[in-house]
Formats: C-alpha cells, sequence, structure tokens
C-alpha cells in the first residue's frame, strides 16, 4: 500500500464503498478501496443473513424521497438521478434478477452472498481496482492529499487526489 498515489481512495468497503468503487472503476477512475475489516462487503452479508435484504423499493422518486423529512427536494433529485429503475439494472449487470415482495419491497433472486461474490468478481477483474483490508483510519497527513492509516501494529499513509468517506452507520 504504501505511499503509492491514488486517483481516488474510498475508506469503508460497504455497501455505499463498493458501489462508489465500482461506478468509479467503471467510469475508467484508478481507486484504492481501504477497510478496517479484512474482507470487504462483511456488513452487506450481515444485513442479508436472515434473507431479508431488499436492495430498493417500488415506489416512484417522488413518494420515496417523502421519506426523508426536510430534504425531500434534495433526496428526490437524487433519487432521480440513479433511480430503483437504475439499481435493478445495476442487479442485472451481476447477473441477478429481482423480484417485487411485500410492500413494494424489491430483493434480489440470488442470495446476498452470492451479489457480494459476483459484485467484487467484477471490481477485481479491473486492473483499475485495488483492495486493502485490515486497515483502520487513522487521520489526516500534513497534506490535504495524505491519509493516515494502522495496520496491525504499523503505521502506513496513503496519498490520493480525492477521497470518499464510506463509514456507514454505527454497530452496537
Amino acid at each position: 500500500m504504501g505511499n503509492e498515489k491514488k486517483r481516488v481512495l474510498i475508506i469503508g468497503a460497504g455497501p455505499a464503498g463498493l458501489f462508489c468503487a465500482y461506478r468509479l472503476v467503471e467510469a475508467g477512475i484508478p481507486v484504492l478501496l481501504a477497510d478496517r475489516m479484512r474482507e470487504p462487503g462483511r456488513k452487506f452479508l450481515l444485513a442479508g443473513a436472515s434473507g431479508g435484504l431488499n436492495c430498493t423499493h417500488t415506489g416512484t422518486p417522488a413518494e420515496l424521497s417523502e421519506k426523508y423529512y426536510g430534504n425531500e427536494a434534495l433526496f428526490q433529485g437524487l433519487l432521480e438521478d440513479f433511480s430503483p429503475t437504475d439499481l435493478i439494472q445495476w442487479y442485472k449487470t451481476i447477473g441477478s434478477d429481482t423480484f417485487v415482495g411485500n410492500g413494494g419491497k424489491i430483493f434480489a433472486k440470488l442470495p446476498v452472498q452470492e451479489v457480494l461474490k459476483r459484485w467484487l468478481e467484477q471490481l477485481e477483474a479491473s486492473t483499475l481496482f485495488s483492495f486493502q483490508g485490515g486497515c483502520e483510519f487513522i487521520g489526516f497527513g500534513d497534506r490535504p492529499s495524505q491519509f493516515k492509516f494502522r495496520q496491525g501494529d504499523q503505521a502506513m499513509e496513503i496519498e490520493a487526489e480525492h477521497a470518499v468517506f464510506a463509514l456507514g452507520g454505527g454497530s452496537r
């Protein structure tokens, strides 16, 4: 990992970080995805362990944005830019059809483990993608392009032109 300069560093390898990496690689942008967990997508697997991980909903962007009280306009715009239909299409690109369950919830037909496996296979097939697991973000360096990590008892720095913090929610 060293001091190699990457175009985009994504900190956090949950669904948001993985999806960000996927879209950047798809656009031809080099990505280094880093996470304190040794393997990417661990919380994605935990969330889907019971078989109840819906990926989106049949609602329109306007209907879904109503759930974000006080931020409806922002979320409606975001959901129009990348809609539930777009997400369903993305699932097809990794080889998974979807189905509509109770209450309009949309699920992948494949088990969550298989979805993650295929997602990672597509990322790892690209020379633009690399993953560094088992490293914890601990702060910023002296320059805006410098990010500090700890891997075991070793400290390291990563240089990146841009960074995305996809740290997810707190676990309890």
